[in-house]
């Protein structure tokens, strides 16, 4: 591949899927934000939770709804399984993590320590964007960790982006292409070479 990745899967399942989104899964999202329980979440967007259990097959292992909260620390875990060093990953292979909206979001406000109204709730990484980070072991008296390289890139849509803005009216495509709510996170840490890939999560 151009960027020299092993052709290498490993599963990342719901460790890095989006939000469970529990008993409104499937919903109408205006409806499911209209009812007393979505309003509940203006008081507290970071820790308030969906209600109810999901009845979609593929929500198995996460049927409950999760806070923002939740999501973070969730997927900071599961960023920490890449950082564990083995002879067969080398000595810093490239990692592709696909993954979804508030995931990548959450992941960055505990990375970074900021405020949850500036990461988690607000943040929206375009479609296909690149995320990336870059893991630094501890070492001479350095306490190491991840450092952000880029956050929500998506200039290699910028040629498609052109190509859309020189169509006719009736020709142009009418769904935004940040509207899409997927992006990916590059890491380079001591985890394993390869692509994450996870089920597509929806409210």
């Amino acid at each position: 591949s151009p960027m020299h990745c092993p052709a290498q899967t490993i599963g990342g399942g719901d460790r890095n899927g989006e939000i469970g989104m529990g008993g409104w899964t499937g919903r109408d999202k205006a409806m499911c934000d209209a009812s007393p329980e979505g309003r509940q979440r203006e008081t507290d967007a970071w820790e308030w939770r969906p209600p109810g259990r999901s009845t979609d097959p593929d929500d198995a292992d996460v049927p409950v709804g999760e806070s923002l909260r939740d999501v973070e620390a969730r997927m900071l875990a599961f960023l920490d399984t890449l950082t564990i060093p083995r002879a067969e990953w080398g000595p810093a292979p490239t990692v592709m993590v696909f993954t979804h909206h508030a995931a990548i979001c959450c992941a960055l406000r505990g990375i970074l320590e900021a405020s949850p109204l500036t990461i988690g709730p607000k943040g929206d990484p375009p479609n296909t964007s690149i995320t990336e980070l870059v893991y630094n072991a501890a070492s001479q008296g350095r306490k190491g960790g991840w450092l952000v390289r880029t956050v929500f890139d998506s200039a290699h849509l910028e040629p498609l982006r052109l190509l859309e803005d020189a169509r006719p009216p009736d020709r142009q495509s009418r769904v935004p292409m940040s509207a899409d709510r997927g992006a990916s996170m590059r890491s380079r840490s001591a985890g394993p070479p390869g692509g994450v890939r996870t089920r597509d999560g929806r409210l």
